[in-house]
């Protein structure tokens, strides 16, 4: 009886609830790994495909992305409602963009950043029902004048 007694007792300590305050920042798995910046025309791929199930994800650019003049937010999967985007730049500023609307493979969300900037993060906060995923580009402002 007194074994039972510290086996169940032992099992309560080793149970832990889950972190309420997770981050859901992206990792890179390996920091010696220098993957390509992935392209789309003069795009460039700032956050693969990412499913809206947390309803806020925070997202670091690279050091080496550059600046940037636009963002594209793509429906990778389904119909992402996309709320807003925070754009943190590396001079300490930030600017919200309200996108508040579902987006479709065939009308992504274009922002402009009236001017080149540098972006250290975003936070795009979406629906988490909508059950759907979403892709961010960047414009480099290198790269000249868009074309939808």
């Amino acid at each position: 009886m007194l074994t039972s007694l510290i086996v169940a007792g032992s099992a309560s300590f080793v149970a832990a609830s889950p972190d309420r305050d997770e981050s859901t920042r992206r990792v890179t798995l390996s920091e010696t790994a220098k993957p390509q910046l992935r392209r789309d025309g003069d795009w460039i791929e700032i956050a693969t495909p990412t499913p809206v199930r947390h309803g806020k994800e925070y997202i670091t650019l690279r050091d080496d992305t550059g600046t940037i003049s636009r963002l594209r937010i793509d429906s990778h999967a389904g119909r992402p409602y996309v709320y807003t985007v925070r754009i943190n730049f590396t001079n300490g500023t930030s600017r919200i963009a309200r996108i508040e609307r579902a987006i479709d493979k065939k009308r992504p969300v274009y922002v402009d950043l009236k001017g080149a900037k540098e972006i250290e993060s975003l936070v795009v906060v979406t629906d988490p029902d909508s059950r759907a995923e979403y892709r961010v580009m960047g414009l480099p402002a290198a790269a000249g004048v868009a074309r939808r």
